[in-house]
């Protein structure tokens, strides 16, 4: 099953406002900033992934766990189970 860009667009909008709900909204939106080749409005959007959306999702899940682990990998999984063709990232 191929996933196509917007798919990830979708599950990274939902991870970065989950984080914002859990983290608050500055914090959770300036961590997934961190991220280069993600472009995120201020509501936590996903607008455009500029690379590679499996590198992306893998980075700035390694940036949510170095804040919040448990939370962030209990999220995650949730999350993933509404995309069963995305490959999980390294928790």
């Amino acid at each position: 099953m191929t996933i196509n860009q917007e798919t990830y667009q979708q599950l990274l909008t939902k991870l970065i406002q989950e984080q914002m709900i859990i983290l608050g909204p500055s914090i959770g939106l300036d961590i997934a900033r961190q991220i280069k080749d993600l472009r995120i409005d201020e509501n936590g959007n996903v607008l455009q992934i500029l690379s590679d959306p499996q590198q992306i999702l893998s980075d700035i899940n390694k940036l949510y766990i170095e804040i919040s682990p448990h939370t962030t990998r209990n999220t995650l999984l949730a999350l993933l189970t509404q995309y069963p063709g995305i490959q999980k990232p390294i928790l």
